[in-house]
């Protein structure tokens, strides 16, 4: 689709992806989370957008809320590791992934 001059971006045309919709289908438990890597940040674009997507959904049943989960170079094994810019250890990471704890939207509510 990026090769279409037709929808190019200097026509106002852009693109967003989240990176996961994570859920547990057992127990109906679900979440937003963008993932980034070298410690990167959300643009002002992406936040826009995700917020626009979060506040959308927030009432519904069993959603837990948009989270940034961000790795200091690639992954949990290579340095540290941060939800919505709290450092947290591989454990807290999993236990969070796995809806045994929580911690705030990254949207305040």
């Amino acid at each position: 689709m990026r090769q279409q001059e037709e929808i190019d971006s200097k026509y106002g045309f852009v693109a967003h992806n989240i990176d996961y919709i994570w859920e547990n289908p057992k127990t109906g438990q679900w979440m937003l989370l963008e993932e980034k890597m070298f410690n990167g940040k959300l643009s002002g674009a992406q936040e826009r957008q995700f917020k626009r997507m979060h506040n959308r959904v927030k009432h519904y049943e069993n959603y837990y809320g948009f989270f940034i989960v961000t790795f200091e170079r690639t992954s949990l094994d290579d340095g540290a590791v941060y939800i919505n810019g709290k450092q947290v250890t591989k454990d807290e990471l999993i236990r969070f992934l796995k809806f045994e704890i929580t911690y705030p939207c990254y949207f305040g509510e």
